[in-house]
């Protein structure tokens, strides 16, 4: 049976960047696939169904677009200068460096950044206070030489990185977000993520030459789970009939062989029986049994349980029966019971453990004109039940011979610039990482000229510059697809009908007679002086199911992935470039290109192409683009449109040897109204745009804030050519308290829907699931 399969990989819980979330999620595990056989639903939903969930998380939170921006200031951004206290430090402890053991107050400065609102405020907090001044005397190379500051004094937008997933700064004690999953078609499951802060610190210091030094340091425990395998068998099962038969006969008389005595009966064909080796899943026999040739000379109990009514076969173990036996001969659609097929799907994850211990330090330094900033963040993981831990491990071990990144900055005789440019955090943060990957090493460095005056707009911001190198572990799946089919009874064997004669050679019908034809020699009951003869024959029916069932596995390893990367950050665009090599089974190289960028009027574009030199399912070349427009109506409504494309080049198709065409392309259209509590919601992917492009599709939403702790949102898919979707699922979002770091609580619900195509007698084959997911997040910074 023909069918179309896939389950579209996005749903419209909100629809706030939808074209960009598309085009970013076409990189990784989240690209549905379509086929064209029976196969299509498994290796659909493998591909797609994660990437559903995913996205409508992502697509489910209201500061989308911010996060998706957050490394971009835009014109109209005015005061974006982070007025760090770096080089108002340095001329507050060059001024008092006379007065010893004096205590000196440094002004607090404010941080008003427009820019980041939502997700990315910063707090009005100076880097640092009251700090006290050392005397010169104890280190002549310091007007201040290095000191621990208060936690408190530090801004967390200078401190943050990104580290295995988690986003930590100087403040974070630990971070836990955990999940639970569980349906009618998938198995129980958990994944969480955690970290612990087991020290940290940060140093600021003057030196004699005017270079202001920010040192930080820390290291953490990581607990999380990753994916390890998951299975998907999907069963169809067609109501048949099948049509069988048995052939039963025995032909003995007075032997007439050599050797033998004519009182004696013997067996003139040979000992024939397929009765006992009937392949429960076919119907039909595996082997034939041949035990005896023809003179087989029969014991007196045998002869006389023949010639009893009935067909009959010896006795005492002694068998001279030529029995035919062949349950399936023929079939027919449909059964005494039913003639609708059914399906059932079935998918079981399995997780796994990776501990990490990560270490970071990241270094800044300022003199009047620029600022510099290295750093460098290092893990050890352990990933249980590693089939590649040697090779892993050894890494590792060697990553440690690498050296940390400490910048270089020359001194200046005139005094440090006060105030701080910050696009240099931010190309630090820009800094691409390989999704879904372990860091063991990634070091890297940036510049920036400071601003000319404290009062710069957003749009005089200097550019800046950040390189790295990042070294980990990646992970790569390998697919595997089998097929089966087999019969299952679904009630015992009936018989139509059944015919038969037997006799012998004293029996008053003289017209019993019977011939064998041996190795080209006769037998005839003409010839024999006493013989008996058994013939019966019988028609045999068997409601029975055809089940044909498909497994689709993915058993994920992780292996050395190395990547140099570089971004230059400006107020108003992001262009990044990188290249890199994972070390699989098949190496696989790559070389890519971002960029983005932010105009007057609420225009965001961009675009952005990857090519590989050996493009499997998960890393495969893409060109990629988007337009949005955001238009505010007022304070409070807005609307946002859109538009992307994702256009997969050489994503392979076969797995197992199995062709299987991906519907990994994509053009969309959305736009999204956010009245405020309320949202709503569409978009559309567009098919028969791009080669192999996902099948027309329509998405709607809605979204509710019923206060600041608690919201809801729902979607619904009415209209969908893919034979697998998303129909309709929803969101319950809850904060536990007020603050910021509040615990959240999350629950979700997905209705997915698989068409088969159809079944023999043309109706619809198709099943539905339910997913729920409840999410628990929370964490703690010092203070708290």
């Amino acid at each position: 049976m023909n069918s179309n399969k896939k389950l579209l990989s996005i749903a419209p819980v909100s629809l706030l960047a939808i074209s960009i979330i598309n085009i970013q999620s076409a990189q990784a595990n989240n690209i549905c696939s379509n086929k064209k056989d029976k196969l299509e639903d498994d290796v659909y939903s493998v591909n797609c169904e994660k990437s559903s969930i995913d996205t409508f998380e992502k697509l489910s939170d209201s500061s989308t677009q911010n996060n998706l921006i957050k490394t971009i200031s835009t014109p109209e951004q005015e005061d974006i200068v982070l007025k760090h206290n770096f080089s108002q430090l340095s001329q507050n402890l060059k001024n008092n460096l006379s007065q010893e053991n004096k205590k000196i107050e440094i002004k607090k400065l404010s941080l008003q950044d427009k820019s980041l609102e939502t997700d990315n405020t910063i707090k009005q907090e100076s880097i640092a206070q009251q700090l006290e001044v050392e005397s010169s005397d104890k280190d002549p190379n310091f007007i201040n030489p290095p000191k621990i500051v208060p936690d408190n004094k530090v801004n967390p937008f200078v401190t943050t990185i990104p580290i295995n997933g988690n986003s930590i700064n100087h403040l974070t004690k630990w971070k836990f977000h955990s999940g639970y999953n569980f349906g009618s078609d998938i198995n129980n499951h958990s994944k969480f993520k955690g970290i612990v802060r087991i020290n940290s610190q940060i140093k600021y210091s003057v030196t004699k030459d005017n270079v202001f030094t920010s040192e930080q340091t820390g290291n953490y425990l990581q607990l999380q789970t990753v994916r390890k395998n998951r299975e998907i068998t999907t069963t169809q099962k067609f109501p048949q009939t099948l049509q069988g038969f048995e052939l039963q006969l025995t032909f003995t008389g007075n032997c007439i062989f050599p050797d033998t005595n004519s009182d004696d009966q013997c067996s003139y064909i040979p000992t024939f029986s397929t009765r006992d080796n009937i392949n429960p899943d076919t119907f039909l026999p595996s082997r034939i049994t041949v035990n005896k040739n023809v003179g087989e000379i029969l014991t007196p109990e045998s002869v006389e349980a023949i010639e009893q009514p009935g067909f009959q076969t010896g006795a005492n173990g002694q068998n001279v029966a030529f029995d035919l036996y062949i349950p399936r001969a023929g079939v027919v659609a449909g059964n005494t019971q039913t003639d609708r097929g059914t399906v059932d799907r079935e998918e079981e994850i399995d997780n796994t453990l990776v501990f990490s211990f990560s270490r970071v330090r990241q270094i800044v330094k300022a003199n009047d004109k620029k600022a510099v900033i290295g750093r460098t963040v290092r893990s050890t993981n352990l990933i249980v039940d590693d089939d590649n831990f040697l090779l892993n491990s050894a890494i590792q071990l060697g990553s440690e011979i690498i050296p940390d990144i400490e910048p270089q900055l020359e001194g200046s005789t005139n005094k440090v610039k006060p105030i701080f440019n910050k696009n240099l955090f931010l190309s630090a943060n820009n800094s691409r990482v390989p999704a879904n990957s372990l860091t063991i090493y990634h070091g890297g460095i940036g510049k920036a000229d400071n601003p000319k005056t404290s009062s710069t707009k957003a749009k005089q911001l200097p550019a800046a510059e950040f390189k790295s190198f990042w070294l980990g572990l990646s992970p790569i799946t390998k697919y595997s697809y089998s097929t089966n089919s087999r019969y299952e009874a679904s009630a015992p064997q009936r018989t139509l009908s059944r015919v038969g004669a037997e006799g012998s050679s004293n029996s008053s019908d003289r017209n019993l007679s019977f011939q064998s034809i041996i190795n080209g020699e006769t037998f005839s009951s003409a010839d024999l002086l006493d013989f008996y003869i058994q013939i019966y024959q019988s028609y045999l029916e068997t409601d029975v199911n055809l089940v044909n069932t498909s497994i689709w596995k993915e058993e994920i390893n992780y292996y050395p992935h190395l990547s140099i990367t570089g971004n230059i950050t400006d107020y108003d665009e992001v262009f990044n470039y990188y290249g890199g090599t994972i070390f699989s089974e098949d190496p696989n190289a790559y070389l890519g290109l971002d960029y983005t960028k932010v105009n007057p009027g609420g225009w965001l574009y961009r675009i952005a192409a990857i090519g590989y030199t050996n493009p499997d399912r998960d890393y495969y070349s893409t060109l990629q683009g988007s337009i949005l427009k955001n238009l505010n109506l007022n304070k409070t409504s807005k609307l946002l449109f859109s538009t992307g494309f994702n256009w997969a080049l050489d994503r392979r198709e076969d797995v197992s040897d199995i062709l299987i065409n991906s519907r990994a392309s994509s053009v969309t259209l959305g736009a999204k109204a956010n009245f405020k509590p309320v949202s709503l919601g569409i978009v559309g992917f567009l098919g028969d745009i791009l080669p192999d492009s996902r099948e027309n599709t329509l998405l709607l939403n809605l979204g509710v804030k019923l206060n600041k702790r608690f919201s809801v949102s729902g979607y619904l898919t009415p209209i969908s050519e893919s034979s697998s979707y998303s129909k309709f699922g929803a969101k319950a979002s809850l904060k536990l308290t007020d603050k910021n770091n509040s615990p959240r609580l999350n629950f979700n619900w997905f209705n997915n829907k698989y068409e088969f195509g159809k079944d023999q007698t043309g109706q619809d084959l198709k099943t539905d699931e339910n997913i729920f997911q409840i999410q628990f997040s929370m964490g703690s910074i010092k203070g708290n």
